[in-house]
C-alpha cells in the first residue's frame, strides 16, 4: 500500500510540477517578446514565488509526503483528545469520512467554477482536445518550453487515469456536473453516495461490535485511521494545487495559443485539465472510502479498519 501510495502521489507531484513550470516559462515568453509592463512583472514575481514555494515542498518529501503548508490545517481531526476504544475509534471513522467530504467538496467546486458556463457539448469537446498534441512551429524557444511542460503535466493526469477509464470518464463527470449545477446540497449528497457514506459507517460499528480488542489496544487502530485521513489530506492538497495551477497558466496560456494562432479555443484546451483533475479527485476520494476499482492506489477505510479491528472478512 506504501508503495502504491507513493506512485499516485508522485504522478500528480510531477503534473504540478510541469504546470507550474508551464506558467513560469509563459511569462517569461511573453514578457521576452512583448516587453515588461509593471502588471506583468508583478505576474512573473508571484508564479516564481509558488515555484519556489512548491519545490521546497516536493524536497521535502517523506516517502511520497509533501511539505505543503495547507496540510496543517486542511481535514483537521476532532478538536482534543479522543474517547478511548470503541468510541475513539467510531469518532475517528467518522472524521475521515468528513474529510473525504469536505475536502473534495471544496476541490469540485472550485473547478466547477472554471467551467460553469460551458455547455455539454462544449465539455466533450474539451475532453477530446485536451488529448490532442498542440503545434509549436513558429514559437519560440521559452513558449516552446512552457507548451511542453503543459502537454507533459495533462499526459501525466492523462496516464493517471489509464486509456480504458478514459473511456468511461464522460459519465462520471456528466453526474458530477449536474449535481454541482444543483448546487452544494445536491453535490454534497452526490459525494456522500459515492463514498457510501452513512452505510460504510454503519459496516464499520458492526465491526467494532465484532472486535475483541481490549478498550486498551485501541490507541493503535485510532492510530493507523489517524493516519489514513493524513494520507488522503496530503492527496488533497495536491490536487487543490494543480487546480491553482492550471488558474496561473491560464493566463500565459491565452497569449499562447494566440501567437500560435491555435485553432483551439483556451476554454476548451483548460477544461479539459479541469475536468482530467475533477475526474482523478473523485475516484481518489472513491479509493479512499474503498468504493471504486477503478483506483487501487490506498488500502482505504474499509480495508484499514478490517485489519485495525481484527475482524475477518465475511
Amino acid at each position: 500500500p506504501g508503495q502504491r501510495e507513493q506512485r499516485a502521489a508522485a504522478a500528480l507531484a510531477s503534473a504540478l510540477a510541469d504546470l507550474e513550470v508551464a506558467s513560469l516559462l509563459g511569462q517569461a515568453a511573453q514578457l521576452t517578446e512583448e516587453g515588461a509592463a509593471a502588471g506583468q512583472v508583478a505576474d512573473l514575481d508571484e508564479v516564481v514565488g509558488a515555484v519556489g514555494s512548491t519545490a521546497a515542498a516536493l524536497q521535502g518529501a517523506d516517502e511520497g509526503r509533501y511539505g505543503f503548508d495547507e496540510l496543517a490545517t486542511s481535514a483537521p481531526l476532532p478538536s482534543g483528545p479522543l474517547p478511548a476504544g470503541r468510541e475513539g475509534y467510531r469518532q475517528q471513522v467518522q472524521a475521515i469520512y468528513d474529510a473525504l467530504i469536505g475536502e473534495s467538496s471544496t476541490l469540485l467546486s472550485n473547478a466547477f467554477g472554471r467551467i460553469a458556463d460551458l455547455d455539454e457539448a462544449a465539455i466533450r469537446q474539451g475532453l477530446e482536445t485536451v488529448g490532442a498534441p498542440l503545434q509549436t512551429t513558429g514559437a519560440g524557444r521559452l513558449a516552446q518550453r512552457a507548451l511542453e511542460a503543459a502537454q507533459r503535466a495533462i499526459g501525466t493526469l492523462r496516464n493517471m487515469l489509464g486509456e480504458q477509464n478514459l473511456n468511461t470518464i464522460e459519465q462520471r463527470i456528466d453526474t458530477a456536473l449536474a449535481e454541482l449545477r444543483k448546487g452544494e446540497g445536491a453535490a454534497t449528497l452526490f459525494l456522500k453516495y459515492s463514498y457510501d457514506y452513512d452505510e460504510g459507517q454503519k459496516r464499520i460499528a458492526g465491526w467494532l461490535e465484532k472486535s475483541t480488542l481490549a478498550d486498551e489496544a485501541f490507541g493503535d487502530a485510532v492510530s493507523q485511521a489517524a493516519a489514513l485521513q493524513a494520507q488522503a489530506a496530503q492527496a488533497f492538497a495536491l490536487e487543490k494545487r494543480l487546480v491553482n495551477a492550471i488558474n496561473t497558466f491560464r493566463q500565459p496560456a491565452d497569449w499562447l495559443l494566440r501567437r500560435l494562432g491555435a485553432a483551439a479555443p483556451l476554454d476548451l484546451l483548460l477544461a479539459g485539465a479541469y475536468l482530467l483533475i475533477m475526474d482523478i479527485a473523485i475516484l481518489r476520494g472513491m479509493d479512499y472510502a474503498d468504493t471504486t476499482t477503478v483506483f487501487s492506489f490506498v488500502d482505504g477505510v474499509q480495508v484499514t479498519s478490517r485489519r485495525a479491528l481484527g475482524v475477518a472478512e465475511e
